[in-house]
Order: C-alpha cells, then sequence, then structure tokens
C-alpha cells in the first residue's frame, strides 16, 4: 500500500498500464528509484528493520503506546484507535486524539513526478446475485438486507464507529471522534489517486513485489534485482496470457 504511493509518485499509473502491455519495464530507472526511496528509508532510520517482523495487528497499540512517532497505513485503521463500544475504551483517548495526532498525506518524496498522489483502491458494496430467482422470498430478503445496510441508520454506525466514511451525503453524527473528523478533513485534502498495486497486478507479481520490499529492507537484495525478479514475473504474465 505504501509503495504503492511511492510508485505513484514516481512513475504513476500509466507507466504501470506500460509495462502489463510490455511498452515498458520495471526495470526501467523511475521505478527502480521508487524502490530505492524504500532502501533510503531503512538506511536512514525512518523506518526499522525491527517492523519487519511486527504482525500486521500489532501495530495499532504500538503506536497508541507511543512506540513510534508515525504510522504509515491505510485510513480504515481510523477505528482501531476509536473508542470500543463494547468495553468503553480507546485505544487513543479522544481528547489525545484532538490535541496529539493528525493524519496526513505522505510528505515530498524527491524526484516525484507525481505531487502528493496516493493509492487508493475502490471500496465493494454489497449486491444480489444474478442466480437468485426474481420475484422470490430470497430476493426480497436479500433486498430488506440491503436496504438496511444502506440505510441512514446503519451508515451512521459504519461513521461512528470509524468503520468508513459513508458515501451519502445525509449521514452525519455529533457523535464522531477527533480522528473521524480528522478523517474526513484528509479525505478533502486528496486531489488525486493512483493504482494500489495490489488491485492491478497479478498475484505472481506482487507477491514478488512484497517479499522484495522485505528482502531491501533487511538488505538481502537491491531495488535493482527486485525490480529485474518482477519482470521476469511479469514477462511469464504477458506470455501466458498470449
Amino acid at each position: 500500500m505504501f509503495f504503492s504511493t511511492v510508485a505513484g509518485r514516481m512513475v504513476g499509473d500509466k507507466f504501470i498500464d506500460d509495462v502489463k502491455a510490455g511498452k515498458a519495464k520495471f526495470t526501467d530507472k523511475n521505478f527502480v528509484n521508487a524502490l530505492k526511496f524504500i532502501e533510503t528509508m531503512y538506511k536512514d532510520g525512518v523506518i526499522s528493520k525491527d517492523t519487519i517482523q511486527i504482525g500486521y495487528g500489532e501495530s495499532p497499540a504500538l503506536f497508541a503506546a507511543g512506540k513510534a512517532a508515525f504510522l504509515i497505513d491505510g485510513d480504515w485503521r481510523v477505528g482501531n484507535f476509536l473508542t470500543d463500544k463494547a468495553s468503553g475504551v480507546a485505544l487513543i483517548p479522544p481528547a489525545k486524539q484532538k490535541s496529539d495526532f493528525e493524519l496526513i498525506n505522505f510528505p515530498a518524496i524527491p524526484g516525484e513526478k507525481n505531487k502528493g498522489i496516493v493509492s487508493a483502491i475502490v471500496g465493494v458494496g454489497l449486491g444480489i446475485s444474478k442466480s437468485v430467482p426474481a420475484g422470490s422470498e430470497k430476493e426480497k430478503a436479500a433486498v430488506k438486507l440491503l436496504k438496511h445496510y444502506y440505510s441512514v441508520e446503519n451508515q451512521r454506525t459504519k461513521l461512528e464507529t470509524g468503520a468508513f466514511i459513508p458515501s451519502r451525503k445525509n449521514v452525519t453524527s455529533e457523535k464522531i471522534e477527533p480522528l473521524t473528523e480528522k478523517q474526513i478533513q484528509y479525505y478533502a485534502s486528496v486531489k488525486t489517486t493512483c493504482y494500489v498495486l495490489d488491485g492491478v497486478l497479478d498475484a505472481s507479481i506482487f507477491n514478488v513485489l512484497n517479499t522484495g520490499l522485505q528482502e531491501i529492507g533487511l538488505g538481502t537484495k537491491t531495488p535493482q534485482k527486485v525490480a529485474e525478479e518482477m519482470q521476469v514475473a511479469m514477462d511469464a504474465w504477458i506470455k501466458a496470457k498470449k
């Protein structure tokens, strides 16, 4: 997710489309530079190598406990820090959410071509399968479920719990916590988005990337080598499509 933003800043979506079409290569200078930026972050200590060993579910509690100065993650993480409806406890108390934390876009990257761009992928909703017979009791039940799911009341609950920011304009609440308010403001500040690479590349390619990013952090592979391995995987994918 984070590297998708870096790649979006350095090369953009058209480059990724060109690679998939065989018109460009991951070994091109600008894409390798995107990988080199990740390497620089590790070498400069901006990202610790120790984070590679931290499980994805562990990071919110560690960040809330002050173990890191910043957390790079998706907007969906906001809900992890809000007050739990069952326990009444928040990883970050609302008062501290307001005074001590901000949601911001990643800062400018040296050499970036697409300033301020951030990776994003279309969310999914609920629908009714074509296999459900028209006019049947199953269809009626499915319609009832959808009407509830997309109702103002349920969408308001999603907003208050930090599950997501509803697309419905008439969903508001006086119960949202400061981080959710900042999330809404953050959305308004983002002007352009780019691909999440996992969403547009085949698993045979993005798995090489995800492993390679860790290997770059550990110092066991160079950015150039990871780019080369990604291109080998891409060439195989293109060949298999023919």
